[in-house]
Order: C-alpha cells, then sequence, then structure tokens
C-alpha cells in the first residue's frame, strides 16, 4: 500500500464476503476494516469496484489496446 502512495498508483482489493463461514466472519470484517482504516490513514483513496472501475476503465482498456498492438503478428 505505501508502494501505491509513494508511486501515485492504486490497489484493488476484492473480497468474498458472502462466501465467508459465521465463525470467520468477525474476524474478516475486523481483519478489513484494518485494512481499510490503515489505507486511509496512509493516504489512499477507497472507492467501491464500480467506482473505480469507472474512474480506470478508459485507461486499463487503452493500456491493453497497446500490449495487443506491440504483441501482434504483421
Amino acid at each position: 500500500m505505501r508502494t501505491a502512495v509513494e508511486k501515485g498508483g492504486w490497489i484493488n482489493i476484492v473480497t468474498h464476503a458472502n462466501s465467508w463461514k459465521s465463525a470467520d466472519y468477525e474476524m474478516m470484517k475486523n481483519k478489513v476494516r484494518e485494512i481499510i482504516a490503515y489505507a486511509k490513514e496512509i493516504g489512499l483513496e477507497i472507492g467501491t469496484f464500480g467506482q473505480c472501475y469507472n474512474e480506470w476503465k478508459e485507461t486499463l482498456y487503452a493500456v491493453e489496446k497497446m500490449k495487443n498492438y506491440r504483441y501482434r503478428k504483421i
């Protein structure tokens, strides 16, 4: 996370909260809260997947398009 802050990058953390067992639920909920608190503390902006995707999708597709063009056989 610190590298993302230092280099102006971003990270994506995805969980499968709906598949956690009840015994794990409280532990994982607390761990996710700790991760979010730490991320905010060091200056990362928090967003939903949809928010992040909408903000970055054009950049992601442009990079992917360049990769495909570069490796295309002529």
